[in-house]
C-alpha cells in the first residue's frame, strides 16, 4: 500500500477514498490478481499448474488462491481450466463455413 501511496503521491486516506467503491484497495488488487489467474487458466498453451499460478500471483498457498477464486468466479481453478478446454474444443470444432459468434469475434480481437 505504501508503494502505491508513494508512486501516486497520495495520502493513505486519499488512496482509500479512491477505491471505496471497489470495496477497498486490497479487494481491488486481489480481484485483478484473480482475473489474471483466470486468464492464465483458460489460455490454450498455458503449461503452469494451479499452484504455480497461485505462486506467480503472490498467493501464499494454492488453497488460498482456490478459495478466493471460488468466491470470485463460482468455480474452482480446476473447473475453470476444464471449462476453458471445453470452450476451445467447441470453438475449434466449428465448421469453416459457420459464422463466428459475436462474443468469439470480440474475444479474438
Amino acid at each position: 500500500m505504501a508503494c502505491l501511496q508513494k508512486r501516486f503521491h497520495l495520502s493513505r486516506s486519499a488512496l482509500y477514498r479512491l477505491f471505496a467503491e471497489e470495496g477497498g484497495v486490497l479487494r481491488y488488487i486481489r480481484a485483478q490478481r484473480l482475473d489474471h489467474g483466470h486468464r492464465l487458466l483458460v489460455q490454450p498453451l498455458q503449461q503452469l499448474n494451479i499452484s504455480e499460478i497461485a505462486h506467480l500471483l503472490h498467493f501464499s498457498t494454492g488453497s488460498r488462491f482456490g478459495r478466493h477464486f471460488r468466491v470470485r468466479f463460482g468455480m474452482s481453478p480446476k473447473e475453470a481450466r476444464h471449462q476453458g478446454v471445453v470452450t476451445r474444443r467447441t470453438h475449434s470444432s466449428r465448421k469453416e463455413s459457420d459464422q463466428p459468434l459475436a462474443m468469439d469475434w470480440i474475444a479474438e480481437v
